[in-house]
C-alpha cells in the first residue's frame, strides 16, 4: 500500500528529470543527434500524464539515459538543478522495468 501512494510521485520525479536533463543538453553543448533518443526524447516531453509509467515512456527512457549525449550532460548535473536520486531511478527504469515502476509496482 506504500508503494501504491509513493509510486505517482517516484515516477513524476523520473519523468520530470529526465525533462530536466534534456532541457539542459542544448544548453551545455551536448545536444541530442541519435535518432531514435531524438524520438525517445519527443515521446518522455509530450508525455500528458507525468504519474503514470507504460511500456513506451520506459523504453524511452531507458533509450535516453544510454546515449551517450544525454549521459554528458547527466554528468554536468551539478549545473543545473536535478534530484539526487534521478541517476538510481533512470538505471532501475532502464534495466528492471516492468518490475520496477510497471502497471502492477
Amino acid at each position: 500500500e506504500a508503494r501504491q501512494q509513493t509510486a505517482p510521485v517516484i515516477i513524476s520525479n523520473l519523468i520530470g528529470g529526465t525533462r530536466t536533463v534534456l532541457e539542459n543538453t542544448d544548453k551545455l553543448g551536448f545536444p541530442i543527434e541519435n535518432e531514435e533518443s531524438i524520438k525517445a526524447a519527443k515521446i518522455v516531453t509530450e508525455q500528458a500524464d507525468d504519474t503514470l509509467m507504460n511500456d513506451e515512456t520506459a523504453a524511452a527512457i531507458k533509450t535516453l539515459w544510454e546515449d551517450e549525449k544525454f549521459q554528458e550532460t547527466y554528468k554536468l548535473r551539478a549545473k543545473f538543478q536535478l534530484f539526487d536520486c534521478y541517476g538510481d531511478f533512470a538505471k532501475s527504469i532502464a534495466s528492471k522495468y516492468p518490475d520496477w515502476a510497471g502497471p502492477s509496482w
